[in-house]
């Protein structure tokens, strides 16, 4: 079984506010401010995408094709596509127990063609570890612009996922690294921008050489433990140099930089929440995961 949500774009970063939503179509706001997007009129944002899976029923540990298809407000193939963080099309796939997250695209598999530009479809594969419920977010742009919409699969088979391990703990160990998250506020209020302070160690040590991942220093998906209020968004390493597109101030990362990387969220509603990132150190993607709460 297959849902589809609306998802809206707002303030300074996209949040995608998660419903139950059957017609393909998302209506993407205007943003404020966001990385790498300039910005346009809510009529000229209208879009829709498609998914199609193959299989069909889709199980567990087997390779599915996922083939998005993008269309314009009157069912048209979607023109002005853009590239966005060095890829046409991001997909990012989390699972209902948390314990499984991938960030994935069209280029992984292959170079993008004219036709598929043409065609607005593009294909991306992957083989669900879990039986279970997944959520799929495509992030694209448009002319700028960046869009983003949402699917729910429901994968059969074994193994079968379990249940979530709650774990609010501010300090990770992931192989060698020390990754140690802070907020401010210290206790996180929903509704009020949060910061996120991320500082990274490797043996003990302040790792002052990480580098960018997809033109940003960190890339970070964020989602609500009910499945709801999803948003996508990038950190900042301080450091970095700004410049101005579309009238809006951008940040770019310096080819090395650390220990620090920083980001400004808005967790709408009170909650759990768990946030993902990916950062780039010696050619080597490094997942990150934290939970945190929302009062």
């Amino acid at each position: 079984m297959r849902k589809k949500f609306l998802l809206k774009l707002i303030s300074a970063c996209i949040l995608l506010s998660f419903g139950l939503y059957f017609h393909g179509v998302v209506l993407a706001e205007k943003a404020q401010k966001h990385e790498g997007h300039g910005a346009q009129s809510p009529a000229a944002l209208l879009t829709s995408v498609d998914l199609e899976i193959k299989p069909s029923e889709p199980k567990a540990g087997k390779e599915t094709e996922l083939i998005f298809s993008l269309k314009d407000a009157d069912g048209k193939p979607l023109k002005g596509l853009t590239i966005s963080h060095e890829r046409i099309l991001h997909a990012i796939i989390i699972s209902a127990d948390f314990s499984v997250f991938a960030h994935i695209h069209p280029e992984d598999f292959g170079a993008v063609t004219a036709d598929m530009l043409k065609k607005a479809g593009f294909k991306v594969k992957y083989a669900f570890p879990r039986a279970g419920r997944y959520m799929i977010a495509v992030d694209y742009a448009v002319k700028g612009s960046g869009l983003s919409e949402g699917f729910t699969v429901d994968i059969s088979g074994t193994p079968v996922m379990g249940a979530m391990i709650t774990d609010f703990s501010k300090k990770q160990k992931i192989g060698d690294y020390e990754i140690t998250l802070k907020t401010m506020p210290e206790k996180i209020k929903a509704g009020k921008k949060t910061v996120l302070s991320y500082e990274i160690k490797k043996d003990g040590k302040k790792v002052t050489d990480l580098e960018p991942y997809l033109d940003a220093p960190m890339h970070i998906a964020v989602m609500m433990t009910d499945f709801n209020n999803f948003q996508h968004t990038h950190g900042e390493a301080p450091g970095g140099s700004k410049h101005s597109s579309a009238g809006h101030e951008m940040h770019d990362a310096p080819a090395k930089f650390g220990s620090i990387i920083k980001a400004s969220l808005l967790f709408l509603v009170k909650g759990d929440y768990v946030i993902f990132g990916e950062i780039k150190h010696k050619g080597k993607v490094i997942p990150i995961k934290f939970m945190i709460k929302a009062e």
